[in-house]
């Protein structure tokens, strides 16, 4: 098993033994992505990326406190090709193929300030993204870095439905890269090509959470 592959599974680990006291709701996460890269420069060309479609998916853990609460989830993400356009880059190999999808597990701690206006409640929040590199193209795996940090802010509406018994939580939220996905020198084919960074990773997404 690879290291960031180990640091996944002990992240998953750590959530799963929080103290069950500190627990007030359980549920499940899914969602959409619209996720874009940032532009570098490739070998002295730009290289620029359309938005693409993922989805992401997994389960949450959540407590407040009144009008605060907190969130921590554990959420398969697939990001999409998103560096599907890179093969035009001066250079690199005729037989390199961008369409590989990236994936990750994601950590999100989310904290939440909440307007109390039963039975509904508005929020916003805001927290950081721990996450771990899960794609898996030979071509391009080992230029994608196996542990980064991300930030999230956004907004929320909680409603619950009392004769279901669960809430229902959809949320719109922006997520943007702190330290960059990629490292700052590609190798691709046996070859190294210097870039002007490393590839940052943003998107908009839309979420539902759905407590029990």
């Amino acid at each position: 098993m690879k290291p960031r592959h180990l640091l996944a599974a002990a992240a998953a680990a750590l959530l799963v033994a929080a103290p069950a006291d500190a627990l007030v709701k359980t549920g499940v996460t899914l969602g959409m992505n619209f996720a874009s890269l940032g532009d570098v420069e490739v070998t002295d060309q730009e290289t620029t990326y359309e938005s693409r479609t993922g989805w992401h998916a997994g389960v949450f853990a959540a407590g407040d406190l009144g009008p605060v609460g907190a969130r921590a989830g554990l959420l398969y993400v697939d990001a999409g090709s998103l560096f599907e356009g890179l093969a035009d880059a001066p250079g690199l190999p005729d037989d390199f193929d961008d369409d590989f999808r990236v994936r990750y597990l994601s950590l999100p701690v989310d904290f939440q300030w909440r307007f109390v206006l039963p039975p509904i409640r508005p929020y916003l929040l805001a927290g950081p993204e721990f996450r771990f590199d899960l794609t898996s193209d030979d071509a391009f795996d080992e230029n994608m870095k196996g542990a980064t940090v991300a930030a999230n802010i956004g907004v929320g509406l909680e409603a619950g439905l009392p004769l279901l018994g669960v809430t229902v939580t959809p949320e719109i939220r922006y997520v943007f890269d702190l330290q960059g996905i990629t490292e700052e020198t590609l190798s691709i084919g046996g070859a190294d090509f210097d870039t002007d960074g490393a590839y940052e990773g943003s998107a908009w997404q839309l979420r539902l959470h759905v407590g029990f």
